[in-house]
């Protein structure tokens, strides 16, 4: 079990100064609130270059996670299953793919098993996975690409100009100096991180559930820094690599003791998580 799961409980989910925040992870019902979309008529492959086993309707609602390949991620999307199929659990080839909300999504061309069937009311739910092109989904509605486009428009940003996707994404919210009062850290080694509010949202439940996928660090009042897994990239800013494949990106900072503490916090973080 990740060890951020252990330490979510000791991450506030209120902001008293703020804004509220929400739940912190995203439920079957509302799955689709953040999730990206098909830009297009999109084929949907049983692997990477494979056989085409079903295709979505243009703005349909996915989840979605990179591969190996940067050309294709991995999918899943939440259908409704027939009694009939239910025996199996498997789509039946030649049938129209219905989602969550009643409306047809898509369409199946050969019959495929469907994953963690759930039943709710008087119908059956469950997930369809599989591979699209990348250029199949929307880049407008790809979390990393909306807080890339954020920060070329204006170098300096402050909580309240993120509020909407921090409420969209259900982003949770804490303090540095708190959670380096609970981890057992010393103190003295972060004086200057004292004031620094971070905002985390978790990875998807189909790629590392209870992992954190990027996070949003603010220094009064101001977006100074985002530590990012999936492919983030803006044209200012120094990079710097971290433990499991992160990044955390320091804005308009040159290295100075604040950016040092919060680079040598987060690696430590990291490090503690992988063990």
């Amino acid at each position: 079990m990740n060890k951020l799961l252990f330490l979510l409980p000791l991450f506030s989910l209120s902001l008293a100064s703020c804004i509220m925040i929400g739940k912190s992870k995203v439920e079957t019902t509302d799955i689709c609130k953040a999730g990206e979309r098909t830009v297009s008529y999109a084929e949907v492959s049983d692997s990477i270059g494979g056989k085409t086993t079903f295709v979505l309707n243009e703005n349909v609602c996915i989840e979605t996670i990179p591969t190996e390949d940067p050309e294709w991620n991995e999918i899943a999307i939440l259908v409704e299953v027939t009694t009939n199929e239910l025996p199996k659990n498997e789509i039946i080839a030649g049938r129209f793919l219905i989602g969550k909300n009643g409306k047809e999504v898509g369409h199946m061309l050969l019959s495929q098993s469907v994953w963690e069937v759930n039943k709710e009311n008087d119908k059956h739910y469950g997930f369809l996975r599989g591979y699209v092109k990348k250029s199949s989904i929307d880049r407008k509605t790809i979390l990393e690409e909306i807080i890339a486009d954020s920060c070329m428009k204006n170098t300096s940003y402050t909580v309240k100009h993120f509020e909407p996707v921090i409420e969209k994404y259900n982003f949770i919210n804490y303090h540095l100096t708190s959670l380096i009062e609970e981890l057992d850290y010393p103190k003295e080694e972060y004086s200057n991180l004292s004031g620094i509010v971070e905002f985390m949202v978790e990875d998807s439940w189909l790629s590392d559930p209870g992992s954190d996928r990027l996070s949003l660090v603010f220094r009064n009042d101001t977006l100074w820094g985002i530590v990012h897994k999936r492919e983030l990239k803006i044209s200012f800013g120094t990079e710097y690599a971290l433990p499991g494949d992160r990044h955390l990106i320091l804005l308009n900072d040159s290295l100075s003791d604040a950016s040092k503490e919060l680079l040598k916090f987060k690696t430590q973080f990291y490090n503690d998580l992988n063990e």
